[in-house]
């Protein structure tokens, strides 16, 4: 499966900002999030993470297990 990057376009679309500063303040005004970046300051975001945050953002994604509910290893002493 071919790993599909947003076009600074189509990020462009998304936000309705032209200016990667402002594009970064939508991402983490939006998601909560600061998105990867370019040497050149333009936001480097897979199509399918862009998704994934839209659909926890709505709530339709999967929810995040309790830090309670994660099975943890058990700890052994060391034997000097």
């Amino acid at each position: 499966m071919p790993i599909e990057i947003l076009s600074p376009e189509k990020l462009q679309e998304i936000t309705g900002k032209r200016r990667y500063s402002a594009q970064i303040a939508w991402c983490k005004e939006s998601f909560g999030i600061v998105p990867a970046r370019r040497p050149d300051g333009s936001i480097v975001m897979m199509q399918s993470v862009f998704e994934a945050l839209l659909m926890k953002k709505m709530g339709l994604g999967a929810p995040l297990p309790k830090a309670n509910e994660i099975e943890r290893p058990k700890l052994r002493p060391r034997i000097a």
